[in-house]
């Protein structure tokens, strides 16, 4: 029976570990701003998804069109 626990154990600290939450690929956290997700102004993401960036200098997000201005 303290085998099976172990195995239990084990395999569950695996998954953990794999599920744990990590950077996406091409995620922006730098000295100035950290990339926080996306928002939608319709319910069920019927909108097009806004990005925002956190200014980590001032504690406040700002859409990704703001903070680039190459972009808009």
């Amino acid at each position: 029976m303290s085998f099976l626990k172990f195995l239990f154990v084990t395999v569950l600290a695996l998954a953990t570990a794999i599920a744990a939450p990590s950077p996406h690929i091409g995620m922006v956290n730098n000295d100035d701003v950290r990339d926080v997700g996306a928002v939608y102004s319709q319910p069920g993401y019927a909108s097009k998804p806004e990005f925002l960036l956190m200014d980590k200098k001032i504690p406040k997000c700002n859409p990704l069109y703001a903070t680039l201005p190459i972009l808009t």
